[in-house]
């Protein structure tokens, strides 16, 4: 296993549903801010919204394009997968032992001096990159090629902005940036025991009025499926109304690690309501449980705003946009789809929450979707594949592969939460 603590990367990729969104005409955020402002640009490009993640193209050392996610829960500079380093023909520092895998092979990661990175019309030189084999898990989970993560390191260098709904990204020279929309601010506070990662503050509110401040990670990297935009270290049962719905699952967190050691029991429920300063959302899905080892909310909070991290003046910005009041949806088949570290094409199952459709129809962890309702399973991505589960009340013909033997089944869709 590949330890992200002793890496420091300190990265949890918490489980979150995901929502096909309206794609309008894109547009440049921050038209409201001064010429000064607009002079701060160094670049604008478009990123991929996959699963709510912010995944860009980007040159290494002048290199073909590579997929980079941007994720302000890692502490990092720049994590590189070691396949795509040695595809680089990077020079690899002397190897550092990081363990072993649930195999008992040894892992090793490297660092690497002086890589140019490009984004656009943006290069900047990076003085140390960890080189490690560490996203065959996120592989896995996001059913995506990326190769690489850009994380806090490379972000205190910059001012960012993020259109969730326009797709696009706007970098800064952090000096001369200054926001003069009509966002609201929000402090961040860089914890020195977490890797100086950003922390602020929003409210959870029961149905019986009480109410508790919590201190979040803001993680733009926490995103996959199947969970909701909030993950807690601590159960706040006295948050929970009592007739409320917990759902087993079982939780996956930790970049570098391989899938089985970051699968932990957890459960999922909603709260009665969620305020971030003067933002409110109502019946948040939340985790809670062994998954996380502080708290944290991912992608889909931050995919309903327009965002800037401004980590030079220790602020977090955000504007609501058209997705703001769409209802936190929840998975209506009780399965939990991934694709395989080997073949982004392959639909198998990682979990079945007991009770649950899935479980009612037969399917068992491990099982792979061969068709649905008559297709090939890989004929569109994982994130579209999931999707077609979110509706409840709906019958889908499956046919499964387990151990050699192919079978159909039908699974009917229920909500759950």
């Amino acid at each position: 296993m590949l330890n992200a603590r002793n890496l420091n990367i300190h990265r949890f990729l918490l489980c979150v549903v995901t929502i096909v969104i309206a794609i309008p005409m894109p547009g440049v955020f921050g038209q409201a801010d001064s010429s000064q402002g607009k002079n701060s640009k160094l670049a604008q490009l478009k990123f991929d919204p996959y699963m709510n993640l912010i995944i860009v193209k980007a040159r290494i050392n002048g290199s073909e394009n590579v997929n980079l996610l941007i994720d302000t829960g890692a502490s990092t500079s720049l994590v590189l997968e070691t396949e795509i380093a040695k595809r680089l023909k990077l020079k690899l520092g002397p190897p550092l032992n990081v363990g072993q895998t649930s195999q008992g092979s040894q892992l090793s990661a490297h660092f690497v001096s002086g890589v140019s990175v490009k984004l656009g019309d943006y290069n900047t030189k990076l003085s140390r990159v960890l080189v490690a084999p560490c996203l065959g898990h996120a592989r896995r989970l996001i059913g995506k090629e990326v190769h690489g993560i850009l994380g806090h390191r490379f972000l205190t260098t910059i001012a960012m902005e993020v259109d969730y709904e326009n797709q696009v990204l706007v970098l800064h020279d952090k000096n001369r940036f200054q926001y003069r929309g009509k966002g609201e601010s929000f402090d961040l506070v860089f914890d020195p025991k977490i890797g100086f990662l950003p922390f602020t503050t929003l409210e959870l509110q029961s149905k019986q009025g009480k109410s508790r401040k919590i201190k979040m990670l803001v993680d733009s990297g926490g995103s996959t499926n199947n969970t909701g935009g909030l993950g807690l270290a601590q159960d706040i049962k006295a948050l929970v109304a009592t007739d409320a719905k917990r759902i087993p699952i079982t939780g996956v967190s930790g970049l570098g690690n391989s899938s089985q050691e970051t699968q932990h029991s957890s459960y999922l429920t909603r709260l009665h309501r969620m305020k971030l300063g003067s933002f409110v959302l109502e019946r948040p899905i939340m985790t809670c449980g062994k998954t996380h080892n502080f708290n944290l909310f991912g992608a889909e909070v931050l995919r309903r705003f327009k965002v800037v991290f401004d980590y030079s003046r220790k602020r977090m910005i955000l504007e609501p946009n058209r997705s703001f009041k769409t209802p936190l949806a929840y998975d209506s088949s009780g399965m939990m789809l991934v694709a395989s570290e080997q073949d982004t094409r392959v639909r198998s199952i990682m979990y079945v929450t007991p009770k649950s459709p899935a479980a009612a129809a037969g399917l068992r962890a491990g099982d792979i979707i061969v068709e649905i309702n008559g297709k090939p399973a890989d004929s569109q991505s994982l994130q579209a594949t999931r999707e077609l589960f979110y509706e409840p009340g709906k019958k889908h013909r499956l046919q499964v592969k387990r151990s050699g033997r192919v079978f159909e089944v039908t699974l009917q869709t229920k909500k759950l939460l």
